[in-house]
């Protein structure tokens, strides 16, 4: 989340980003925003900007969660990025496949 602050617009309302994981954040501030939807795009938005600085090392089984809060204390949006890294099975040592019979045309 950028620390840079406009000035409080009484007018709109304000939003909470707290974001708990690989690591945590709580917004004391919030945003003044127009509406649900632009609290939505900024939590995705900055999501993927803290998922970026990761710089790939997020470990296997870890989660990312960013929840906003209305000025209310109200929990209006929650995201959650759950990485999982499978182990599939060697294929390259397997033989190939036997071709089922067909009937003859």
């Amino acid at each position: 989340m950028s620390s840079g602050r406009l000035p409080r617009n009484a007018e709109l309302p304000r939003y909470f980003f707290q974001v708990s994981g690989v690591t945590t954040h709580f917004d004391r501030d919030g945003y003044d925003l127009p509406d649900i939807d632009a609290a939505w795009s900024l939590a995705i938005a900055s999501t993927g900007e803290l998922l970026r600085d990761l710089k790939g090392a997020m470990p296997d089984g870890a989660e990312i969660i960013t929840t906003v809060s209305s000025a209310d204390g109200r929990e209006v949006i929650s995201l959650v990025f759950s990485a999982r890294r499978e182990v599939l099975p060697d294929l390259s040592q397997q033989s190939e496949p036997t071709p089922p019979n067909l009937p003859k045309l």
